[in-house]
């Protein structure tokens, strides 16, 4: 893929979207639903009496899955409909989806933790985990995607069950807080500004508060084999300094034709597999796959290509 080639999500064909005029902007609702339990009987899908219509006669698509109206939460993001692959972070992509459902259907298990997300891009992942959480950390480079991560992480804040006010400041303490981290750097935490925005750099609490994270997580951030080496460099570190934590990682396969291959292959995966394996074998990584079976919150295509994994660091024997 060429570097000024476009790229876009498909997230959207299921979540629909107000596109900001004049912008290639938009605002998604994402919508927290409960999945009906289905007790009727089988339908034949194959016949034409099943077709459902709407009030003006055109037909309806079966998005597959129903939902009951409880009231539910909603979890508005901004983000761009389509960038160029150095922006990706500025869109919504369907591995976030599936860790958000993830951490959705575990949130008594991640209540009260710590947590920080890598290439965070939009937050939704910061977002749905600061439901519950006492603090994340939702990083990411480059001075736009920071920008829209803090602007959803504020929309959001009304969500955040664990808020508290600073007694010192008399101002309310961000549960959710956007910093830079930009794993192609080295294991750096910036507390200079390096024409960073203040807001997004690292502070002596945070440098504190960084011990207690026992949750680490990033969604689609395997594409690109540099990167890769890198993102795993920024978590052994991690992980070596939280012996006690653990690495979510959500990853969509995205298979290509190449002439190298002369077949369809996903190259990006494939290394990322012997990455892992790599680790594995030096003891360095405990990993397995979670089964993708858990309930699905968010409305969207759950393909077979969506994987997720959990990592920990290998403790001495």
């Amino acid at each position: 893929m060429e570097p000024n080639e476009t790229v876009l999500s498909d997230v959207h064909v299921f979540a629909p979207f107000l596109k900001i005029e004049n912008s290639d902007t938009a605002l998604t609702r994402f919508v927290i639903k409960q999945p009906k339990q289905n007790n009727e009987k089988d339908v034949d899908h194959g016949s034409i009496n099943t077709v459902m219509k709407d009030d003006e006669g055109d037909f309806v698509v079966d998005r597959g899955i129903k939902y009951d109206n409880e009231p539910c939460d909603v979890i508005i993001i901004e983000h761009q409909l389509a960038t160029v692959l150095k922006d990706v972070g500025l869109q919504v992509w369907r591995g976030a989806l599936l860790l958000a459902d993830y951490l959705l259907e575990n949130e008594d298990m991640f209540a009260g933790c710590y947590g920080l997300e890598l290439g965070a891009g939009v937050g939704l992942c910061s977002v749905v985990l600061g439901r519950v959480a006492s603090a994340v950390f939702c990083t990411d480079f480059g001075d736009d995607v920071l920008r829209n991560c803090h602007k959803n992480a504020e929309m959001n804040a009304h969500l955040y069950k664990n808020t508290s006010v600073n007694k010192d400041e008399g101002q309310v303490s961000p549960v959710v807080k956007v910093r830079e981290l930009d794993w192609t750097k080295g294991i750096i935490l910036s507390s200079t500004s390096n024409g960073m925005e203040e807001c997004y750099r690292w502070s002596k609490t945070d440098t504190d508060e960084l011990k207690k994270v026992t949750v680490f997580f990033a969604a689609d951030v395997i594409y690109d084999d540099k990167l890769t080496d890198a993102l795993f460099n920024q978590v052994l570190h991690l992980l070596q300094q939280n012996q006690q934590a653990t690495f979510y990682l959500s990853i969509e396969k995205r298979l290509n034709f190449t002439m190298e291959d002369l077949d369809v292959v996903c190259p990006a995966y494939k290394y990322y597999l012997q990455t892992i394996q790599r680790l594995q074998t030096k003891k360095i990584l405990h990993v397995k796959q979670i089964p993708t079976t858990f309930t699905q919150f968010f409305n969207y295509e759950r393909v077979k290509e969506l994987e997720l994994w959990e990592m920990k660091a290998h403790g001495p024997e």
